[in-house]
Order: C-alpha cells, then sequence, then structure tokens
C-alpha cells in the first residue's frame, strides 16, 4: 500500500502568482487561486456572494491536500 501526498501552494487572486509559480516548479507541487473578498469583480458578483466563494475556497483546499490511499 502506498500513501501520496499532494501539496499545492495557494495564492490569492489579486496577487501576482510570480514567486508562487517559481516556488511550486522547485517543489514539484501545483498552485490553486482563491478567491477573497476584495476581488469580487462585477462578473462573481452577479452570481456568486462570499459564502458560495468561501465554500469554493473550501473544496480547492480539501481536494489539493487530500491524502491518496
Amino acid at each position: 500500500r502506498r500513501v501520496l501526498f499532494r501539496s499545492t501552494i495557494f495564492t490569492e487572486e489579486l496577487v501576482s502568482p510570480e514567486i508562487a509559480n517559481k516556488i511550486a516548479e522547485e517543489a514539484h507541487v501545483k498552485t490553486e487561486v482563491l478567491y477573497t473578498l476584495e476581488g469580487l469583480n462585477e462578473d462573481l458578483i452577479d452570481k456568486e456572494d462570499y459564502i458560495s466563494l468561501m465554500k469554493k475556497n473550501f473544496e480547492k483546499i480539501g481536494k489539493s491536500n487530500s491524502w491518496l490511499v
């Protein structure tokens, strides 16, 4: 039985991902962007609210850092 751990570096949508991408490349992991309240734009305001975006963040974090058996 082999257990693997997937790792992810998380960034915010309003922050340049350049440094996170470089670290992820060196560490052989992926990056994911998380929503922030400050990042709500016109497209998201019509479709999402703060709670729904935080639920999406929670799902991203759970999927990205889960144990595989």
